[in-house]
């Protein structure tokens, strides 16, 4: 039997300690996203007579499911964290800018009237996790890793808006 050098295991090991502390890292935001979901929808919303999230986008099946689910938080992606970012670090701001501003685009993006207030405030917050999400994997892993976290983390997100939808 041919013993297996001591680096190869150190590295084995490196990359066994990585993928799961990318998997809990992408929990954790999924998390964070569903916490912020259920304090909107169920206590701030009622509390400010808004509609919330769930009544948005999904209100009847008019728009094709993969649209919301899928197709958006891709091109969201792309739009408000990869090119956003990309253009305001050609200010050399610093992180925090970057992310606020970015976030704020993101959740400003989403405004549809006064009477959906509650979903722009709960889109500002989720641009701002986002676009944290995007800088801190593009600097680990480069931009096909930080595009792909994010869209899987949006596009889990509007799933759980759009069970809650249909409860």
């Amino acid at each position: 039997m041919k013993a297996i050098p001591i680096e190869s295991k150190i590295l084995h090991v490196i990359k066994d300690i990585e993928a799961r502390s990318h998997l809990l890292y992408l929990g954790l935001m999924c998390c964070i996203l569903l916490l912020q979901n259920v304090v909107m929808s169920s206590v701030l919303a009622p509390a400010l007579n808004q509609r919330d999230n769930s009544q948005v986008v999904f209100d009847d099946f008019s728009t094709p499911i993969l649209i919301p689910l899928f197709i958006s938080p891709l091109f969201e992606t792309l739009i408000f964290q990869a090119a956003a970012i990309c253009v305001l670090q050609l200010f050399e701001l610093k992180q925090k800018t970057i992310i606020l501003l970015s976030g704020l685009i993101f959740g400003l993006a989403h405004f549809m009237g006064l009477n959906y207030l509650i979903v722009v405030f709960s889109a500002i917050l989720a641009g701002f996790l986002f676009s944290g999400m995007y800088l801190f994997r593009l600097k680990r892993s480069g931009f096909f890793w930080a595009t792909t976290d994010v869209v899987f983390v949006h596009a889990i997100n509007n799933t759980v808006i759009f069970i809650d939808t249909f409860q």
